[in-house]
């Protein structure tokens, strides 16, 4: 006659199992937070490359990468501005 596992191996082992599925859960969650505003960089660094300049990037305070998003925005109106200057010169 066989023997079954006892009632809290199975127990430990259901727990272990969520306890895995629920951090590979928080880790797809978190991704995004990190891998949207580096996509939103991206997509909008090509429009600039093909000369959209009125691109716009939304910063969000107390963001991850509020800094990095605020460079970029400053950069764009940097050149904008030069642009303007060399057209009225």
């Amino acid at each position: 006659m066989p023997v079954s596992p006892a009632p809290d191996i199975r127990v430990a082992g259901t727990r272990l199992y969520l306890t895995g599925a629920g951090g590979r859960g928080l880790i797809y969650l978190q991704g995004g937070r990190f891998t949207e505003p580096i996509d939103e960089l991206s997509a909008a660094a090509e429009r600039v490359m093909e000369g959209d300049l009125e691109v716009e990037i939304t910063v969000r305070e107390g963001e991850e990468f509020e800094g990095l998003k605020r460079v970029f925005r400053d950069m764009v109106d940097s050149i904008k501005r030069m642009i303007e200057r060399s057209m009225e010169g």
